[in-house]
């Protein structure tokens, strides 16, 4: 009896020290893909370490058709945690199983575990795809889980601004208290002005909201304003802004509605003509730029709007719309700007017009990135490259959040380019694409890179 065990552990040995030594391996790498396929192997020599199936999935996460396999198989095993069933939702939302992944989530945040990575998860992908009163709910639950959780107050506070909710106000407050820059302030100080005009107060909290880029919530606002007044034309007109933005049907019929409550608003007539011209229908927006122009000829705006319209096919008319623009408010730096980007874009009437415009722009607001940038471009034409390359420079130092840093990157990759300075062109080129590797300035500088770095 006692040489058959003997026999069985001897048989037994090599399975184990195999085992431990595929662990050994996984944990000395701890992750990237060869560390998970370590402990997949330890996991099967080493059954009554059924754990080791998880620890596989989360130390390779890219291949997320087989994490989704092995966390399953920990599932079966009932040796599943908290955080690998947060990944076993990842895993299926990225295998096109949505509502499998919010099913895992939910239940998670349900049972209290994991709060804030499921809570964030949830509220982003019912934000992501419109189901606003669910991301309410999970939003009003963590805050009660986690009170001080200003994430959580910021989300919540933008949705209940976008239905008028009395309790918007309190909410933004405190997700915003001690913050004097917070990017909600616009929209905090929309609500201050709350009167007892319904449709007024969501029209401003949906204006506030579109300048935070949450274009869909403000469409809600401006929809819910023309509910509570359907006379009142600026909720109208805002409401086919946002319609556009949001590539939603009827855009225009909601401009065409206000205009018709409103028709000598010079703001809508541009709104319309903004539209239109988005839509492609040039002759249509530059009659409506006009008509703002003819009702309300001191101001600038309509008259920049009117050089916009114009320079597709009218570049010399479109120069002089530009100028009377300025005329109007020489002070204004944003004039000044749009002149200068206009010639540079176009390259024409940068002689008369461009550089000088650039300079304006840069002197009446030195610390603007953006200004620094087309003044670089300006002299850039100009074959001023040292001038240019100082400014690109400056831009990108003076870049902060929202600034785009990879644009005034990819003008200065562009100048050495232009100047022979082949390293410094390809490092440069290299951090735009990094920087946006999506967008179509990383594509631009992708194309520069296979073309003359192949």
């Amino acid at each position: 009896m006692a040489i058959l065990l003997i026999l069985a552990i001897l048989i037994g040995l090599p399975p184990v020290f195999a085992g431990y030594y595929q662990l050994n391996l996984a944990e000395t790498l701890q992750t990237g893909m060869e560390a998970s396929l370590h402990y997949e192997s330890a996991a099967r020599l080493l059954p009554w370490r059924s754990g080791l199936y998880e620890m596989a999935a989360l130390a390779n996460r890219n291949e997320m058709e087989r994490s989704m396999r092995l966390l399953l198989l920990a599932r079966e095993k009932d040796t599943l945690s908290p955080a690998g069933q947060l990944a076993l939702g990842d895993a299926y939302l990225a295998n096109s199983n949505p509502q499998q992944a919010v099913e895992e989530w939910n239940d998670l945040f349900a049972r209290e575990v994991e709060i804030q990575n499921s809570a964030v998860r949830l509220t982003q992908f019912h934000h992501q795809t419109g189901d606003y009163g669910a991301e309410t709910k999970i939003l009003q639950r963590w805050l009660i889980l986690d009170p001080g959780n200003k994430v959580a107050g910021q989300k919540l506070g933008k949705l209940l601004a976008s239905e008028g909710s009395p309790d918007a106000l309190a909410v933004l407050q405190t997700a915003t208290q001690d913050d004097p820059n917070s990017q909600l302030e616009p929209l905090v100080a929309a609500l201050l002005e709350s009167t007892s005009n319904r449709a007024y107060n969501l029209t401003r909290s949906g204006q506030a909201l579109a300048g935070l880029g949450e274009w869909p919530l403000a469409e809600i606002a401006f929809q819910n304003a023309v509910n509570a007044n359907a006379q009142y034309a600026e909720a109208w007109a805002w409401l086919g802004l946002a319609r556009q933005q949001n590539q939603h049907k009827e855009a225009l019929a909601a401009l065409e509605k206000a205009l018709q409550l409103q028709p000598n608003s010079p703001a809508i007539h541009t709104m319309l003509g903004t539209v239109l011209q988005q839509n492609g229908k040039l002759q249509e927006a530059l009659e409506q730029f006009k008509i703002a122009s003819q009702i309300e000829p001191e101001n600038p705006a309509w008259w920049q709007a009117m050089g916009g319209a114009l320079a597709p096919y009218d570049l010399p008319g479109a120069v002089q719309s530009y100028v009377h623009a300025i005329k109007l408010a020489p002070e204004n730096a944003s004039y000044w700007y749009a002149l200068a980007v206009f010639c540079v874009e176009n390259n024409a009437f940068l002689e008369e017009y461009g550089l000088s415009a650039a300079l304006r722009a840069y002197a009446l607001q030195p610390g603007n990135p953006d200004h620094m940038d087309i003044l670089g471009r300006a002299q850039m034409a100009f074959g001023q490259t040292k001038e240019a390359e100082v400014m690109y420079k400056k831009a990108i130092s003076a870049s902060g959040p929202g600034n785009p840093t990879h644009i005034y990157m990819l003008h200065l990759g562009l100048l050495y380019l232009q100047t022979g300075r082949e390293a410094e062109a390809k490092s440069t080129l290299i951090q735009v694409k990094t920087l946006d590797p999506a967008g179509i300035y990383g594509l631009q500088a992708k194309k520069l890179l296979e073309r003359y770095f192949p």
